[in-house]
């Protein structure tokens, strides 16, 4: 994320999908894209907390979206970046629990993703209250909980199913073109 809010509220979770990852898929190596310096310190002590690796880079999130097998993200316009690189992409938003309740009586689309959003035939058309992250061409979760697991779940998939990560790169080109 590149604010300083959104880091402090999904890097933890995110770190844990990680972990998960490699639990799953030993081999799995991890890089974190910050924003800014404030953020590669965050991130870094993070990782030491939780004796976890991975290289952290400042300011070059294009290269790192290049060379990337799959993404995890926090939504916001980073989304239609990971769009542009035709990267498998996870998306995280993590907020509190009353903003959990008060965004369910207010939001009008089923996606907070702007590449689910571009994806989908009508989004204002689709049951919102239908919660299948699992369906969006970006797998996202919008929450108030852990969701560490599922995360980690679509990520080990894209590491471990060639044919799965294909068709994903295939939807992805597709709705790029």
């Amino acid at each position: 994320g590149s604010r300083t809010q959104e880091v402090t509220a999904n890097l933890a979770m995110l770190l844990e999908a990680a972990r998960r990852v490699r639990a799953k898929v030993p081999e799995a190596r991890f890089s974190i894209a910050a924003f800014k310096p404030l953020h590669a310190d965050m991130a870094a002590k993070a990782l030491s907390d939780r004796g976890l690796a991975a290289s952290i880079h400042v300011g070059r999130t294009p290269e790192l979206m290049q060379s990337a097998h799959c993404c995890l993200a926090v939504s916001g316009s980073v989304s239609l970046e990971l769009l542009c690189h035709t990267k498998p992409t996870v998306i995280l938003y993590r907020i509190s629990p009353l903003a959990y309740r008060v965004q369910g009586i207010f939001r009008k689309v089923k996606y907070i993703t702007l590449v689910n959003l571009l994806a989908a035939e009508d989004p204002f058309s689709e049951n919102v209250s239908d919660d299948h992250p699992e369906r969006a061409l970006f797998p996202e979760y919008l929450t108030c909980e852990d969701k560490s697991e599922a995360v980690a779940a679509h990520i080990t998939h894209w590491l471990t199913d060639t044919a799965a990560y294909r068709q994903r790169v295939d939807r992805l080109s597709r709705l790029k073109a």
